[in-house]
Protein backbone atom coordinates (compact mmCIF):
# COMPACT_ATOMS: atom_id res chain seq x y z
CA UNK A 1 0.00 0.00 0.00
CA UNK A 2 2.44 2.32 0.88
CA UNK A 3 4.93 1.89 -2.77
CA UNK A 4 0.93 2.58 -4.08
CA UNK A 5 1.11 6.00 -2.83
CA UNK A 6 4.90 6.98 -3.43
CA UNK A 7 4.50 6.44 -7.03
CA UNK A 8 1.31 8.15 -6.89
CA UNK A 9 3.19 10.93 -4.88
CA UNK A 10 5.86 11.15 -7.72
CA UNK A 11 3.00 11.33 -10.23
CA UNK A 12 1.71 14.47 -8.25
CA UNK A 13 5.24 15.97 -7.79
CA UNK A 14 5.72 15.39 -11.76
CA UNK A 15 2.64 17.04 -12.81
CA UNK A 16 2.50 20.06 -10.66
CA UNK A 17 6.30 20.87 -11.63
CA UNK A 18 5.26 20.66 -15.54
CA UNK A 19 2.15 23.05 -14.94
CA UNK A 20 4.88 25.53 -12.85
CA UNK A 21 6.02 28.39 -15.02
CA UNK A 22 9.65 28.78 -16.03
CA UNK A 23 11.63 31.24 -13.18
CA UNK A 24 13.78 31.94 -16.17
CA UNK A 25 10.46 32.81 -18.48
CA UNK A 26 9.43 35.47 -15.20
CA UNK A 27 12.25 37.37 -14.82
CA UNK A 28 12.36 37.64 -18.21
CA UNK A 29 9.14 39.23 -18.00
CA UNK A 30 9.75 41.36 -15.11
CA UNK A 31 13.14 42.63 -17.18
CA UNK A 32 15.73 41.14 -15.82
CA UNK A 33 18.11 39.21 -17.78
CA UNK A 34 20.57 36.42 -17.59
CA UNK A 35 23.85 37.76 -19.49
CA UNK A 36 26.02 35.70 -21.57
CA UNK A 37 29.30 36.54 -23.59
CA UNK A 38 28.57 37.32 -26.73
CA UNK A 39 29.34 35.23 -29.83
CA UNK A 40 29.51 36.93 -33.26
CA UNK A 41 26.14 34.77 -34.48
CA UNK A 42 24.30 35.73 -31.69
CA UNK A 43 25.58 39.19 -32.17
CA UNK A 44 24.03 39.47 -35.68
CA UNK A 45 20.51 38.93 -34.91
CA UNK A 46 20.45 42.35 -32.59
CA UNK A 47 19.42 45.99 -33.74
CA UNK A 48 22.26 47.61 -35.33
CA UNK A 49 23.86 49.73 -32.15
CA UNK A 50 24.03 46.71 -29.81
CA UNK A 51 25.07 44.45 -32.60
CA UNK A 52 28.59 46.82 -32.96
CA UNK A 53 29.61 46.31 -29.33
CA UNK A 54 28.66 42.56 -28.75
CA UNK A 55 30.97 42.40 -32.30
CA UNK A 56 33.92 44.34 -30.65
CA UNK A 57 33.68 42.46 -28.03
CA UNK A 58 33.50 38.97 -29.03
CA UNK A 59 36.48 39.95 -31.72
CA UNK A 60 38.62 40.62 -27.97
CA UNK A 61 37.16 37.27 -26.78
CA UNK A 62 38.79 35.92 -29.64
CA UNK A 63 42.03 38.00 -29.57
CA UNK A 64 42.60 37.12 -26.06
CA UNK A 65 41.86 33.53 -26.29
CA UNK A 66 44.24 33.68 -29.11
CA UNK A 67 47.55 35.52 -27.07
CA UNK A 68 46.44 32.90 -24.40
CA UNK A 69 47.29 30.49 -26.77
CA UNK A 70 50.47 31.92 -28.20
CA UNK A 71 51.89 32.20 -24.60
CA UNK A 72 51.19 28.69 -24.11
CA UNK A 73 53.10 27.79 -27.60
CA UNK A 74 56.02 30.02 -26.72
CA UNK A 75 56.14 28.09 -23.06
CA UNK A 76 55.83 24.15 -25.06
CA UNK A 77 58.33 25.18 -27.57
CA UNK A 78 60.63 26.35 -24.92
CA UNK A 79 60.03 22.94 -22.78
CA UNK A 80 60.80 21.07 -26.44
CA UNK A 81 63.62 23.15 -26.87
CA UNK A 82 65.11 22.30 -23.41
CA UNK A 83 64.41 18.81 -22.87
CA UNK A 84 65.50 17.87 -26.73
CA UNK A 85 67.72 20.33 -27.97
CA UNK A 86 67.34 22.88 -30.84
CA UNK A 87 66.73 20.57 -33.29
CA UNK A 88 65.00 16.93 -31.98
CA UNK A 89 65.94 13.63 -33.57
CA UNK A 90 62.12 12.36 -33.63
CA UNK A 91 60.38 14.06 -36.33
CA UNK A 92 57.31 14.48 -34.36
CA UNK A 93 59.07 16.68 -32.31
CA UNK A 94 60.80 18.34 -35.35
CA UNK A 95 57.91 19.19 -36.67
CA UNK A 96 56.18 20.48 -33.37
CA UNK A 97 59.27 22.84 -33.37
CA UNK A 98 59.35 23.96 -36.75
CA UNK A 99 55.34 24.45 -36.53
CA UNK A 100 55.52 26.80 -33.41
CA UNK A 101 58.64 28.96 -35.20
CA UNK A 102 56.74 29.77 -38.11
CA UNK A 103 53.67 30.61 -36.00
CA UNK A 104 55.23 32.73 -33.31
CA UNK A 105 55.34 36.17 -35.18
CA UNK A 106 51.40 35.99 -35.83
CA UNK A 107 51.82 37.54 -32.73
CA UNK A 108 52.91 40.67 -33.44
CA UNK A 109 49.69 40.64 -35.98
CA UNK A 110 47.34 40.39 -33.09
CA UNK A 111 48.90 42.93 -30.84
CA UNK A 112 49.72 45.73 -33.24
CA UNK A 113 46.47 44.87 -35.71
CA UNK A 114 49.43 45.02 -38.72
CA UNK A 115 49.00 42.28 -41.74
CA UNK A 116 52.43 39.65 -41.96
CA UNK A 117 53.47 40.53 -45.70
CA UNK A 118 55.91 37.81 -45.28
CA UNK A 119 56.05 34.07 -43.16
CA UNK A 120 57.44 31.10 -43.06
CA UNK A 121 55.47 28.72 -45.37
CA UNK A 122 58.06 26.38 -45.73
CA UNK A 123 58.62 25.70 -42.17
CA UNK A 124 54.55 25.21 -41.88
CA UNK A 125 54.35 22.65 -45.40
CA UNK A 126 57.48 20.36 -43.97
CA UNK A 127 56.30 20.23 -40.71
CA UNK A 128 53.17 18.82 -42.33
CA UNK A 129 54.68 16.64 -44.23
CA UNK A 130 56.95 15.12 -41.27
CA UNK A 131 54.14 14.84 -38.93
CA UNK A 132 52.40 12.32 -42.26
CA UNK A 133 55.85 10.72 -42.61
CA UNK A 134 56.16 9.99 -39.12
CA UNK A 135 52.69 9.07 -38.27
CA UNK A 136 49.80 9.59 -41.00
CA UNK A 137 46.94 11.17 -40.46
CA UNK A 138 46.87 10.64 -37.11
CA UNK A 139 50.01 12.52 -36.46
CA UNK A 140 48.48 15.68 -38.39
CA UNK A 141 45.13 15.54 -36.17
CA UNK A 142 47.13 15.25 -33.08
CA UNK A 143 45.69 16.69 -30.08
CA UNK A 144 48.86 17.92 -28.54
CA UNK A 145 49.91 19.76 -31.72
CA UNK A 146 46.39 21.52 -32.14
CA UNK A 147 46.17 22.78 -28.73
CA UNK A 148 48.70 25.50 -28.39
CA UNK A 149 47.55 27.00 -32.03
CA UNK A 150 45.75 29.90 -31.68
CA UNK A 151 42.13 29.98 -33.67
CA UNK A 152 43.83 32.53 -36.16
CA UNK A 153 46.50 30.62 -37.60
CA UNK A 154 44.82 27.37 -38.45
CA UNK A 155 42.79 28.45 -41.42
CA UNK A 156 46.56 29.30 -42.62
CA UNK A 157 47.92 25.50 -41.71
CA UNK A 158 44.81 24.17 -43.64
CA UNK A 159 45.53 25.82 -46.91
CA UNK A 160 48.90 25.44 -46.77
CA UNK A 161 48.64 21.53 -45.94
CA UNK A 162 46.18 21.16 -48.63
CA UNK A 163 47.35 17.70 -50.34
CA UNK A 164 49.76 16.55 -47.40
CA UNK A 165 48.19 13.36 -47.43
CA UNK A 166 44.87 12.81 -47.37
CA UNK A 167 44.27 16.40 -45.49
CA UNK A 168 40.93 18.03 -47.47
CA UNK A 169 41.30 16.58 -50.34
Amino acid sequence: MKKVKNKQHQVQKSRKAKHQPNKQSENSRKGISYAKKPTLTSALNQPRREQFWDVIEAINNEQAKDLALFQGMRKELAGIKKWYGEKPDHPYRLARVLLYEALLPFEVELTSNQRLETYDKDSIVAAGKLLFEAEGMKGMHDYLLWSFVPKSCKRIIDELWNGIGDWRN
